[in-house]
């Protein structure tokens, strides 16, 4: 049983593609859906692309992460992949990504 059929295992295709759709409002896929205000733009930037940067480092060594590897091939698959734990797993999430864990609440809405 994979995706949405365990409830807490960290990965769930449906929030992933649903990820994909929200990135995907702007007319491409960059890893940043539509955020509340233009201010966002720059910290979710930083945030990200600094978890973005450490995942493509963690997957190049083979460590094993709480984010799928495959978020580390581009920025709209990081987004998506995050986005399956965020609401799968929030307390690893929060515990061991803090910055990241507030910003995709207070970025998106």
């Amino acid at each position: 049983m994979t995706s949405a059929a365990i409830a807490d295992d960290g990965r769930n295709v449906v929030l992933h593609e649903f990820a994909h759709q929200l990135n995907q409002q702007s007319g491409y896929a960059n890893g940043a859906p539509i955020l509340v205000r233009r201010a966002h733009y720059q910290r979710w930037a930083q945030v990200l692309g600094d978890e973005f940067a450490k995942l493509r480092e963690q997957a190049g060594r083979g460590e094993l992460t709480l984010f799928s590897h495959y978020g580390a091939t581009h920025p709209a698959e990081f987004f998506a992949v995050i986005s399956e734990p965020f609401f799968d797993q929030p307390d690893p999430v929060a515990e061991g990504h803090p910055a990241l864990y507030a910003e995709i609440p207070a970025s998106i809405g």
